[in-house]
């Protein structure tokens, strides 16, 4: 479940307290008295209009007031009946007319409450809602999933929490602006609240500098990418491992992620993280001109990947082909649409005065779109984010210093792809003319190889392997070892070890030693 205090993941990483990262944000209005006046005021303009109605109730946010009203009964005795809520409408659009500073807005039904109407009117310093009120509510707090995400408040201020897990892969549909407001909000949650161990996430797509500050926590493998080409090589490594994760988990007999992960922890075996894929956004022209390299992997992604754990945040500027394809659109079980982008669904929704427009961000829709939830997102600061992030990178410096061998994860199966090695690690300033290590001999190499043979039966060649990608990456670590060449944690440190006798890799406790030189291997078979 989201835990909103720290706690501590099976890889020793321990999560921040929401309270020391986000922010309060602005407080409701009415502590001042303005919320009775208001009340009264509405009450009377109502009752000389002739259509009475008495206010039960009133629910204030930083961006708007809801007064849940009943309508009362007009006319002589025997004779009487209840005002209808088309008649408090129009008399809601003489109210506006009258007082030009309000921005009102009318709900034909309460949806707990069918006998009320409610009124709504926009505070005069609308406000955005925090993302840490949100969290706080009842129904994310005690939701069972670390991968819960507040989408946002309805009119009658009902949080809508979807749980990633089980959505599998979002769109969000709408202009640049609103969209990266969502997105930001999503991914501080999901980073806040899930360790480094737990939740991995890799950004791509034109927009992608956008979320720049989250590329430098822990959870982030690696840098951003925006052009097709670049990100095709990064979702066909995704694919790979969606396949090495489907054979993983038949050897297991697991169902899904929670089962696999248990099965390795009866094992004493690292779990193996979540993944999440952001691309932003599928409608930039690059990308339209590109579709088919990519459109096949993302549709398999989005079709059998949340089973496994790989997950796709997915956006676009309309929801039409061919900013999203054809093949894919049912495959997402949950669409994000903007207000900027949602004329259809306002126009298909029952009891939506086209004044509470005003009032909502954005439109949740489902596979169908059938449900249509109409609903108010939240903003998010570059200081919380910036908290969050720091949070992260003490943490993961923290960890680096009690252990140089201490893993971020359980293998992602995408450790090199999106790092150059200046993302990697900051080296220390190399001295004018860096020392050249002695060349080793053939005897040392065969010393080198049989060290390995005891865990690994093709040591020699294993070895190579390892020297080629340390000659490829620039340097090496423990995740290569085990992401692209399938070794155990035990195998790879004994690796780093003689990558480091032989003079391959830099002699020191860096944890991504940096490539020195090659052996010619040709001198040195047996």
């Amino acid at each position: 479940m989201p835990q909103l205090f720290s706690r501590m993941d099976d890889m020793n990483w321990l999560t921040p307290s929401i309270a020391d990262i986000l922010d309060q944000g602005a407080a409701p209005p009415g502590g001042d008295g303005s919320i009775r006046e208001q009340t009264q005021l509405l009450q009377q303009k109502l009752a000389e209009l002739d259509t009475p109605a008495r206010i039960l109730n009133v629910r204030n946010t930083p961006s708007y007031t809801l007064f849940i009203a009943r309508p009362e009964t007009v006319g002589r005795l025997g004779n009487r009946r209840q005002v209808t809520p088309n008649e408090i409408k129009r008399s809601i659009g003489q109210i506006a007319e009258e007082n030009k500073t309000w921005r009102l807005g009318f709900l034909p039904q309460i949806q707990e409450q069918a006998d009320t109407i409610g009124i709504l009117l926009r505070t005069e310093e609308h406000q955005a809602l925090s993302l840490r009120r949100m969290l706080v509510r009842g129904n994310y707090r005690d939701h069972p999933s670390t991968l819960a995400i507040a989408i946002g408040n309805t009119l009658e201020q009902r949080l809508i929490v979807q749980d990633l897990a089980e959505v599998g892969s979002l769109m969000v549909i709408g202009a640049e602006g609103a969209k990266s407001h969502f997105i930001r909000a999503t991914l501080l949650t999901l980073t806040a609240l899930n360790t480094p161990g737990e939740l991995r996430f890799a950004i791509i797509g034109d927009n992608a500098d956008a979320y720049k500050t989250f590329a430098a926590a822990p959870h982030a493998l690696g840098r951003l990418l925006t052009a097709p080409d670049d990100a095709r090589r990064l979702l066909d490594g995704l694919m790979k491992e969606l396949q090495r994760r489907q054979q993983w988990f038949a050897d297991e007999r697991a169902n899904d992620l929670t089962a696999y992960n248990a099965a390795m922890k009866r094992q004493n075996k690292p779990s193996v993280p979540r993944i999440l894929l952001l691309i932003d956004s599928l409608s930039n022209p690059d990308w339209q001109e590109a579709r088919d390299t990519w459109i096949p992997t993302v549709t398999e992604l989005v079709r059998s990947g949340s089973t496994y754990g790989l997950h796709l945040v997915l956006t676009a500027n309309q929801m039409q082909a061919p900013d999203v394809p054809g093949a894919l659109a049912p495959l997402i079980s949950l669409y994000v649409v903007l207000r900027s982008a949602a004329t259809s669904y306002v126009e298909r929704l029952k009891n939506f005065h086209p004044s509470l427009t005003r009032f909502v961000d954005a439109f949740v829709v489902d596979s169908s779109g059938d449900d249509i939830t109409p609903v108010e997102l939240c903003s998010v600061s570059e200081q919380e984010v910036q908290n969050t992030v720091s949070y992260w990178k003490e943490a993961a410096t923290k960890r680096k210093q009690e252990s140089q061998m201490a893993q971020v994860s359980g293998r992602t199966g995408l450790t090199g792809m999106l790092e150059a090695p200046a993302v990697l690690f900051n080296p220390a300033p190399s001295p004018a003319t860096p020392p050249v290590p002695e060349r080793p001999t053939t005897d040392a190499l065969n010393r080198a190889a049989q060290a390995l043979s005891r865990s690994e039966p093709r040591a020699e060649v294993t070895l190579q392997q390892a020297q080629a990608l340390a000659t490829y990456l620039g340097w090496i670590g423990i995740g290569p070892l085990q992401d692209i060449l399938g070794m155990s944690a035990e195998e790879a440190k004994k690796t780093l070890l003689v990558l480091r006798t032989m003079g391959i890799v830099e002699s020191n406790n860096s944890p991504t030693p940096r490539f020195l030189r090659a052996l010619d291997m040709d001198n040195h078979k047996g």
